[in-house]
């Protein structure tokens, strides 16, 4: 989730790139320039210097191949993302009284640039180009790449700017002087830094650095890049932006409204104050609240707003106004202790994972409350015109308020209620003894109950008079899944999805995508959305657990409880982590397949050499033979091996021989032996033939034993009731048929195939 913050903030960098202003003049004053007449940046500079983005000097120039110093480079970048938290410092060349001691500060605590190992910040330093490049990767969160390989100067850089540099040679952000030269070391020109950064935005920002309204006044104005929003008094109207959101720092506490728009990626609110932040009529799939110091106040309003998911790391206020229900609340771990989280209107589900925080519900109501076992010593104030229909309390915590709780589930001791709820369930994980204090007194949980509300009038009896109408039959139709078609995404990508009916979308690891297991596929880490028939859901990916296996599955639920058919997707890993064998496969009959956690590539005749296999649990690897194949499939996920004379052992293992494979994306060797765990034994075949004198014979691939038995028999009793029959490997048996009753029959072989509908007469 921060790394989609970190990736929007670059963007507001390209306001401020020139160095301190007393160093230029204004813009309006000089737009040409005497030295970037033939420049290799001149089309950038222009544009840029048109746009008001950088200025010149006073002397009529622009100074392309100045150098920037790292204290000028980072007080822009402060400025730009409105970075006001500092940190303590204590590099030896730095004073308190040195004019850019602040804003080192800033930048320390953000932490997009670090000091040396000397103990120094060397203020006054130039930007080396590999250190912009570590800048430019920490602020827009780019994944490391081993492609700095591909230059002869940089095979030999330090480790903290390796895969940075290959990042951004990845990205297209930054290229080498020639095919053998990135020039690490050399200092940074403006001319570089503009291009760069313009290379950066054009592509993925469309940046609102100044109050108005934007968008059409009808119809729908489609943006395919990432939004920032980076000053207050911007409201957003009929747009559809395929991209990510920030509402950045430099908001304040100032407004923005968001008109009928919707935006497919994240929302992340960085600024904004106590009446700030509007989401009318806008459909949002996640947001996530993070503002540094101060509270945010958002309001979401009309009929056709639709939140999948707000996730709250700071302190905030949500409101949903009438006829507007918000799926999902998360209250962060990120929470500091001591936040306050006010939610009012109409939630679904909230999941509270912080712990010593005060949560308030003023009015309105929550379906589900979620109280993690991590999340203790927290406060929830049900005010007396909200209600809680379900509370499930995995820890200790203080219940107070007048409001309702329709049922509590007590999973943990130590919890405190100022009002008993009306119904009380005791969990699995506690006594049946543990006791809650409400309103001072210990009571046990299991005579917990708020008491009955009387009826009014003249105290005479009610009866319910039953309905005359037929009721309708029970959905028993499952739900159906479309809109997915992605069955391997890389970590970091999304999953959309969309079910034909109301209910939930559930992406959990493959084994939990049954009804009765898929809470506790959430609680291993999965993820659920409720839905809306026909809207499109999506899931972030970059949070998911694959250590444990990467299958996961999509499912869908209605509100009768029918669940669709389960929808497989692997998530892959993205291309620096380490290759690791995540599932294996086998036909038991000739072919093994070994599923990795990436996408990889090599020569297959190089790589057939590289390839060993053990049978039998020997430490021994011997090469394969010559008949036997490699190959890949599922895009290069997959490596399979096919044994030209069947695949017979049992404990079988595959090795890779380190620098066998390369990485799909950076072609750069994977320098890591990998060694599968043990395969099953393989499947036993065996094949049945008839006779001329009218016997039939069965042959078998490796000594086994078989029984002939009735055909309706079940497998589990074909020992009991079945023909033993002992084979020998490659040695044709006569089966037995004396005593046998005309019918139809099978042979079971134990460990093997099955041969079904045998007619004997």
């Amino acid at each position: 989730m921060k790394n989609l913050v970190s990736k929007l903030l670059i963007t507001l960098l390209i306001l401020s790139i020139s160095i301190p202003a007393t160093a230029f003049a204004d813009a309006s004053q000089t737009n040409k320039f005497n030295d970037i007449s033939g420049h290799w940046a001149e089309k950038q500079i222009k544009d840029w210097v048109t746009r008001g983005l950088v200025k010149g000097y006073e002397d009529g120039t622009f100074k392309p191949d100045a150098f920037i110093a790292r204290a000028e480079l980072i007080t822009s970048t402060n400025h730009a993302f409105g970075f006001k938290d500092t940190s303590q410092i204590s590099f030896s060349d730095v004073q308190a009284n040195d004019w850019y001691y602040d804003e080192i500060t800033k930048a320390q605590k953000v932490g997009y640039v670090t000091g040396y190992e000397d103990g120094t910040f060397k203020p006054n330093n130039n930007i080396t180009r590999q250190e912009m490049a570590v800048v430019v990767s920490k602020l827009l969160s780019l994944k490391p790449s081993e492609s700095a390989s591909k230059f002869a100067d940089t095979v030999e850089s330090p480790s903290w700017s390796n895969g940075s540099i290959g990042a951004v040679i990845d990205s297209g952000l930054m290229n080498g002087y020639n095919k053998d030269s990135f020039g690490p070391n050399e200092k940074l020109t403006r001319a570089e830094a503009t291009v760069i950064l313009d290379r950066a935005v054009s592509s993925k920002v469309q940046s609102y650095d100044h109050a108005g309204t934007f968008g059409p006044e009808s119809g729908v104005e489609k943006v395919s890049k990432d939004v920032v929003i980076s000053v207050p008094g911007v409201t957003l109207q009929n747009m559809d932006i395929t991209g990510d959101l920030l509402i950045g720092a430099g908001v304040g506490e100032g407004d923005v409204y968001l008109k009928n728009v919707k935006v497919h990626g994240t929302t992340t609110v960085k600024g904004g104050g106590e009446h700030s932040i509007h989401f009318e009529n806008a459909v949002m799939v996640t947001v996530i609240v993070d503002k540094v110091g101060g509270n945010v106040r958002i309001v979401v309003s009309g009929s056709n707003s639709a939140v999948q998911e707000i996730n709250i790391q700071s302190n905030a206020r949500i409101e949903s106004e009438s006829g507007v229900a918000i799926d999902n609340v998360t209250l962060s771990s990120a929470l500091p202790k001591d936040s306050k989280v006010q939610l009012a209107g109409t939630f679904e589900t909230v999941n509270l994972l912080a712990k010593s925080i005060f949560v308030q519900i003023p009015l309105g109501s929550v379906k589900n409350m979620n109280v993690d076992k991590d999340a203790g010593n927290t406060q929830v104030d049900v005010s007396k015109d909200a209600l809680i229909t379900s509370l499930v309390l995995n820890a200790a915590a203080n219940i107070t308020g007048n409001g309702k709780v329709q049922t509590a589930t007590i999973n943990s001791p130590g919890i405190t209620m100022e009002s008993a709820p009306v119904n009380t369930k005791i969990g699995n994980n506690v006594p049946s003894d543990v006791t809650v204090n409400i309103g001072g007194k210990s009571t046990p949980a299991s005579n917990v109950s708020s008491p009955p509300v009387s009826g009014g009038g003249n105290g005479s009896s009610s009866t319910t008079e039953p309905d005359p109408s037929p009721k309708p039959a029970p959905d028993t139709t499952a739900p159906v899944i479309s809109g997915f078609t992605q069955p391997r995404v890389t970590q970091g990508e999304r999953l959309n999805a969309t079910s034909n009916e109301n209910g939930k979308i559930y992406l959990v690891m493959s084994g939990y995508d049954q009804l009765g297991s898929l809470d506790d596929g959430i609680v291993a880490g999965g993820k659920v959305v409720n839905v809306k028939a026909g809207i499109s859901v999506s899931f972030p990916t970059d949070s998911l657990d694959t250590t444990l296996g990467n299958l996961y599955v999509i499912v869908a639920v209605d509100l009768a409880g029918n669940i669709s058919t389960s929808n497989y997707v692997r998530i892959l890993d993205t291309s620096e982590k380490p290759l690791r064998i995540v599932d294996k496969m086998s036909n038991r009959i000739n072919s093994v397949g070994l599923v990795l956690n990436k996408y990889v590539q090599a020569d297959l005749t190089a790589l057939k050499s590289s390839v060993t296999v053990s049978t039998y649990s020997a430490e021994e690897f011997h090469p394969l033979a010559e008949g036997d194949q490699v190959l890949f499939t599922d895009g290069g996920m997959v490596l399979g091996v096919t044994f030209a004379d069947g695949y017979y052992g049992k404990q079988t293992r595959i090795k890779i021989n380190a620098g066998a494979l390369r990485n799909a994306v950076s072609e750069s060797p994977i320098n890591e032996e990998i060694i599968s765990d043990y395969f099953t034994s393989s499947l036993i075949q065996t094949l049945l033939v008839s006779n001329p004198n009218g016997s039939k014979s069965i042959t078998s691939s490796s000594d086994a034993v078989v029984y002939l038995v009735e055909q309706s028999v079940a497998i589990g009793d074909v020992a009991v009731k079945g023909v033993q029959i002992n084979l020998l490997a490659d040695t044709p048996t006569v089966v037995p048929t004396n005593g046998l009753v005309a019918g139809t029959y099978k042979l079971v072989t134990i460990n093997g195939n099955v041969i079904n509908n045998i007619v004997i007469n």
